[in-house]
């Protein structure tokens, strides 16, 4: 085991989000967003333990970011992570990096969000947000999506697999209390806003960081809608796995980590 990181730290933003800072001069910042009913590490299995121990991440912070996805709408969610990767730019400064760990300032020239399912919609809608405020860090920023719901989900599906009970059963009541069931519907109101939003973006040929660098499907995913989002490239194609074990690496499925290698030395 290579000592590259410090151990998890705790991150007072969102629910239980760790992170593993560089003991180097850090020159990429890696932020993971879970999905529906995920966490912070468990939706990610072996991926921090992979990443901390292998010597091309030796420059790189990692930060898993945790939050409740049924507390709230994924307008809420991405609101709130956009204004934590803001503070994140400059992790000292912006309290992200405990000056307690003794280590200095970043610099970063690059920042990968990595996301999973209703994560891939809270990021691009932050992403979004920040492109209408011309935040200057934009162009540091590259997307790695597994298996995104940016096109909608299965909510009947995604709802078995992950919960379990009555809450697994889609009624008006369990929708009206949890909105993030809505938003996760193929064509709702929040998936064509975001659409609609990104392809003016991309019109002004001024925010590529709206083009995600990689999307992931697996083969035996049932959950999400594997359509194409805007000019987003063709998908890398996992096969063997399905919507929940697509970015979960261990010892003998290293793809996902090899996925994220892939845009570190681009």
């Amino acid at each position: 085991m290579q000592d590259f990181h410090t151990i998890p730290v705790q991150i007072a933003d969102g629910d239980n989000s760790q992170a593993f800072f560089s003991y180097q001069p850090a020159t990429t910042l890696v932020v993971f967003v879970h999905g529906f009913k995920g966490s912070a590490l468990g939706t990610w299995d072996d991926f921090p333990e992979a990443v901390t121990n292998d010597a091309d991440f030796a420059h790189t912070d990692f930060i898993f970011y945790g939050y409740d996805t049924l507390s709230a709408s994924a307008s809420f969610h991405a609101t709130a992570f956009k204004k934590f990767l803001e503070r994140c730019v400059h992790p000292l400064a912006g309290k992200v990096l405990p000056a307690t760990q003794g280590l200095p300032e970043r610099v970063y020239t690059s920042i990968i969000l990595v996301a999973h399912s209703l994560g891939a919609l809270v990021v691009r809608q932050a992403v979004v947000m920040a492109c209408k405020q011309d935040a200057a860090w934009l162009p540091k920023i590259s997307l790695l999506l597994f298996a995104p719901a940016h096109t909608g989900a299965r909510v009947q599906k995604l709802a078995k697999e992950v919960l379990s009970g009555w809450t697994a059963l889609i009624s008006p009541f369990v929708t009206y209390q949890y909105p993030v069931y809505e938003d996760l519907e193929p064509g709702s109101q929040f998936i064509a806003t975001l659409v609609d939003e990104t392809k003016k973006l991309l019109a002004d040929k001024k925010y590529p960081c709206n083009i995600a660098r990689k999307v992931i499907w697996a083969e035996r995913d049932r959950v999400v809608s594997q359509i194409n989002f805007c000019d987003d490239p063709d998908a890398e194609l996992v096969y063997k796995k399905n919507h929940v074990n697509v970015c979960k690496p261990d010892a003998t499925y290293t793809q996902p980590v090899d996925f994220l290698k892939e845009l570190l030395h681009q």
